[in-house]
């Protein structure tokens, strides 16, 4: 079935134009009173339940192939119904067509550009330290005033993670080898500590008896006997609004073409393309021991202002967070899943660390476990058609995708 990319319409960012003179709407950056929000389906956020749903924090820069599976799966597993969105002002593409999307689905979104919320000097100089630092700063300035404004409006649990990035449950395998506390205390040698230790973590830890995505959202959790349980002990508790997740990395080599195509179907909705969602395709990953640089999830309202905001990974310092940057996996029922992708989706012109020579680099730093395959994701998918429709879960993920694959051909190859 060839799908029309209906409603879609392009918009051209140039870098030399302000883009609030250029986005379709002049969007109030305070309070967002004049976006056009459609009657949302879930009245949550227009009812004041805002601990019953997630905001985020976004900064982008062209994601737009893969922002339609980003908010989809969002919408879904959190589920996320308010999100800032920092426009780079350096972008050559914008989002905004996708977000309206979301919004007819009933998610309050907010772009935010370069003259309220990005002041200043972004290009400091011309070599590449240049201009990261310089991006490294604007996204350090969004995060300060995007947490002061979901602060002041009371919200609850907010997330600061990437598009590439997928926040879902992180329950125990098997296969994940000894805890990290019992390998901490007990020699590689001493196979019966080792295993006393491991069976004492596994018969405690509630990564046993986490739900499914699909079957429970991350809100429902956290608002369980369990999910407070670890929520009070962590951080309320401790006076902490703050806790970085552990991140485990995922490889580009698709599993799905290793097998029969129409065999590996059964793990989408019918209509569907296996192959444009990353969730789905991707299954190896970075080994469950790793202990990698995590990323934060900030409880709103108890959040303290941090001035500095030395760190993205770590929101709020550890006046806020209790834990990070580094982050050991089994210590935590949540993780977050951070995607390669592909190398066309990972690419782009003008961005300091999008090249072909990074994207190898990556793949070999990240040292990928040969058997870790991991599939816990992919019922999020299913959910969300039950949530939306299939026709509007159709156009919101794959038309719009490809929709984006088609317009930022365009933009990119007017900047060769």
């Amino acid at each position: 079935m060839v799908l029309q990319l209906r409603h879609f319409h392009s918009i051209t960012i140039a870098t030399h134009i302000p883009l609030d003179e250029l986005l379709p709407t002049k969007l109030n950056t305070t309070n967002g009173s004049n976006i056009k929000n459609v009657q949302a389906k879930d009245t949550n956020v227009q009812n004041g339940a805002k601990d019953s749903f997630f905001s985020a924090c976004l900064l982008i820069k062209d994601d737009n192939k893969i922002l339609p599976e980003w908010l989809a799966y969002h919408y879904t597993a959190l589920p996320l119904r308010n999100l800032i969105v920092g426009l780079d002002p350096f972008s050559l593409t914008s989002p905004v067509p996708i977000l309206d999307k979301f919004r007819e689905l009933g998610m309050h979104v907010h772009v935010w550009n370069e003259s309220y919320h990005f002041p200043g000097e972004y290009n400091n100089g011309t070599s590449q330290q240049h201009l990261l630092e310089a991006y490294e700063k604007r996204q350090r300035n969004f995060f300060k005033q995007c947490m002061k404004q979901l602060k002041q409006e009371k919200h609850g649990w907010t997330v600061f993670i990437d598009t590439d990035e997928y926040i879902t449950f992180n329950p125990y395998r098997h296969d994940e080898g000894h805890a990290y506390r019992c390998t901490q205390k007990h020699e590689e040698s001493d196979e019966k500590g080792l295993a006393v230790c491991n069976e004492t973590y596994v018969n405690a830890t509630i990564r046993t008896r986490l739900p499914n995505i699909g079957s429970s959202t991350i809100s429902d959790f956290l608002a369980s006997d369990d999910g407070k349980g670890w929520v009070d002990h962590h951080m309320f508790n401790k006076s902490k609004s703050c806790a970085v997740l552990p991140r485990v990395f995922f490889t580009t080599r698709s599993n799905i073409t290793t097998h029969n195509k129409e065999s590996a179907m059964h793990l989408v909705p019918e209509g569907f393309d296996v192959d444009e969602f990353r969730t789905f395709l991707y299954h190896d990953h970075s080994a469950w021991q790793s202990v990698n640089v995590g990323k934060s999830m900030v409880y709103a309202k108890k959040y303290i202002y941090d001035q500095k905001m030395k760190s993205p990974h770590v929101v709020g310092g550890k006046q806020n967070c209790f834990n990070g940057p580094f982050v050991k996996h089994d210590e935590f029922p949540l993780r977050v899943q951070h995607y390669q992708g592909s190398f066309e989706e990972f690419v782009r012109p003008g961005y300091l660390k999008k090249t072909p020579v990074f994207f190898e680099k990556i793949r070999q730093d990240w040292k990928f476990a040969p058997v870790g395959l991991d599939s816990s994701i992919e019922p999020w998918l299913t959910k969300f058609v039950e949530l939306v429709g299939k026709e509007k879960a159709l156009e919101v993920t794959l038309e719009a995708r490809r929709w984006a694959f088609s317009n930022d051909a365009t933009r990119f190859s007017q900047q060769v």
